[in-house]
Order: structure tokens, then C-alpha cells, then sequence
């Protein structure tokens, strides 16, 4: 997602894209705040992507790759639960991606998630859910775009 946001920003250098990365696992965060990959972790990513965005260090003998701070530096890390009763920010976001978790939620607390995330999602932006937890998607503010895209209207 970073990635892409920063492809984005050299289309239009105004764009001052944010990104907030949130999981209940703390532990979870920590790994992704370090924001460094091993190898095998890397190998979807095409070479012009892994050099432009990433850069090789060593610790214990092991190579890594690093995010580079241009991709870093756009993301604050925060744990988060999606089970709490109201979600509270500052300001609503542009797109909320929320994939791969309410899937082990039931029918009541997905409906209870999912009319949360939609007070979060700023009128005509996006909730994009994983392709395994959209079919039953129903909510009078959003509209499908695709099987896993919403909008919000």
C-alpha cells in the first residue's frame, strides 16, 4: 500500500499520503514497525520496486531488506481492536483496508465491525475487505464496486 501511495505522490507531488497500520497483536506491529523482510519474503516483488523502495542491511550474519525511510516514514503503527464499541480519529480516511480478520468474527459482531469502519470512511472514499469476507456485505451507506470494494456514498 505504501508502495503504491508513493508511486501515486510522484504523479502528484501535493498528495501527502498517510498511512496508519493498525492489529491488535503488539507483536505483530513491532515486526511491521521494524519494517524489515528476509529474502523469501521479498520474492513477489519485482526488482525495480525491491531497489527503489528497499535497501540491503545486515544483522547476525542474516541479510534483510529495509523499507527505506520514503516508505517508512508515511506510516504510523498503532495497535487497534476492531471489537471495541465506537472507533475513534481525528479525521475520517480516504480508504480503510481491513482484510483477512472478520472472517473469524460472527454474523452480529462483522455487522457491528463493518458499521464502524463505514463511520471512519470519509463520504466517496473506499473500505476494500478481503475477498473471503465481502460476499455478505450489506450496508445502506456503501455501494460494491467489486467483490471486495466498497464506496462509500
Amino acid at each position: 500500500i505504501a508502495m503504491t501511495a508513493c508511486e501515486a505522490q510522484a504523479e502528484a507531488p501535493s498528495m501527502k499520503p498517510r498511512l496508519l497500520a493498525t492489529d491488535i497483536d503488539l507483536q505483530v506491529l513491532k515486526k511491521a514497525s521494524i519494517g524489515t523482510y528476509e529474502e523469501r519474503e521479498m520474492q513477489g516483488l519485482p526488482p525495480v520496486q525491491r531497489q527503489r523502495y528497499f535497501e540491503k542491511v545486515k544483522a547476525n550474519e542474516t541479510e534483510y531488506w529495509r523499507a527505506k525511510n520514503q516508505i517508512h516514514d508515511m506510516i504510523r503503527f498503532a495497535p487497534f481492536n476492531l471489537m471495541n464499541p465506537k472507533y475513534e480519529f481525528q479525521h475520517k480516511f480516504h480508504v480503510i483496508f481491513c482484510r483477512n480478520v472478520l472472517i473469524y468474527f460472527d454474523e452480529a459482531t462483522t455487522k457491528k465491525v463493518i458499521d464502524n469502519l463505514v463511520t471512519c470512511v470519509a463520504p466517496g472514499g473506499y473500505l476494500v475487505l478481503g475477498h473471503s469476507e465481502s460476499g455478505n456485505v450489506k450496508h445502506p451507506n456503501l455501494k460494491p464496486l467489486s467483490r471486495a470494494v466498497y464506496q462509500k456514498i
